[in-house]
């Protein structure tokens, strides 16, 4: 039960992690659009 609950905290962690990079990368691409425009 326990290792369960940690499977399912940990993957939600990583979910997490996963989402910050993709949206920083879209951050950065955009800032990199806007640069490039300007």
């Amino acid at each position: 039960m326990i290792g369960q609950q940690y499977k399912v905290k940990t993957s939600l962690c990583h979910r997490l992690k996963t989402l910050n990079v993709i949206a920083n990368r879209a951050k950065l691409a955009s800032t990199k659009n806007l640069t490039a425009k300007s």
